[in-house]
């Protein structure tokens, strides 16, 4: 379904599983914007670290690489700035630098290498502001 909210043409897609072959990566190869919504599933609990894990998955696994061999930037890219970049915000957010408004969490470790399961979220930031502290396992930051 294209949609033309935002001033941009949108193609929205949706996937009952991330097993089934997307044309999300040879779509990103052509230069389209892949993003992911966080709004595709309601599940028990509002953990977002098995999406993200799908995510690494398609675009890693189902080349038959991993996370690291397709890159990290390119990954970090799909679950941030290129979500900004599809409804015409990417002066405003998508990625920490100044003058933007930075919504962003800390987690209990390196995620870089695309392995969340069991991670938790420590802490939640939202334009700029903490909103949210896991008491149980607060960290200095």
């Amino acid at each position: 379904m294209f949609s033309n909210e935002f001033g941009s043409r949108i193609l929205q897609a949706q996937c009952t599983s991330w097993h089934i072959a997307t044309p999300s990566i040879k779509l990103q190869d052509t230069g389209v914007h892949v993003t992911v919504g966080s709004d595709w599933f309601l599940p028990d609990t509002p953990d977002l670290f098995p999406a993200l894990s799908a995510v690494v998955e398609c675009f890693g696994t189902q080349e038959g690489k991993t996370a690291k061999e397709v890159g990290d930037a390119k990954i970090c890219r799909i679950k941030t700035l290129a979500g900004a970049e599809a409804v015409g915000k990417a002066s405003e957010m998508g990625s920490i630098e100044t003058g933007k408004k930075a919504n962003f969490i800390a987690v209990d470790r390196d995620l870089s290498g695309g392995e969340f399961s069991g991670a938790k979220v420590l802490k939640t930031w939202f334009v700029v502001k903490m909103v949210w502290e896991d008491t149980d396992n607060a960290v200095s930051m």
